[in-house]
């Protein structure tokens, strides 16, 4: 059976939201707030990015607009277990809206704050972000001594 773009996207934010989640769960908690150098984003703020990501193309792919997005999650508020629930549900989610994309609207073009956007490129902002994230949370491991894949 042939697989579609959005098949493809759903599976893979899906995967990277569980990645994300088994990596930081096997970090001390300290370390989840924990700013290298004192300076950039501690692991429990990029998760707290890679909801907010989710979130708001989840509301934008369906409406076209950027207007009325959701707010990120407050991380400094929000313990891990949470920040987890809250990252799957996410992903669970974009996942839903992206399958009911008809492959005749992803070259589709619409407004966003910096110009025209093709909707099949923006379905995959979720992905990249999480996946970047995920790099910068595995740095952050190594820089404290975990060399360790978490799987």
């Amino acid at each position: 059976m042939r697989q579609n773009v959005q098949s493809l996207l759903a599976r893979r934010v899906g995967d990277a939201a569980t990645s994300i989640v088994t990596t930081t769960k096997a970090m001390p908690s300290e370390r989840l707030t924990w700013i290298p150098l004192d300076n950039g984003r501690c692991v429990s703020e990029l998760l707290a990015d890679c909801i907010h990501g989710n979130s708001r193309v989840a509301k934008i792919i369906p409406t076209r607009s950027f207007e009325n997005l959701p707010e990120a999650p407050d991380w400094k508020a929000t313990d891990l277990p949470e920040l987890h629930r809250l990252l799957l549900d996410s992903a669970e989610k974009y996942a839903e809206v992206v399958m009911a994309v008809p492959d005749e609207d992803l070259e589709v073009e619409f407004d966003a704050p910096w110009g025209k956007i093709v909707l099949g490129d923006g379905l995959f902002h979720p992905y990249w972000n999480m996946v970047y994230h995920e790099g910068q949370i595995n740095y952050i491991q190594t820089l404290y001594g975990d060399k360790e894949m978490h799987f």
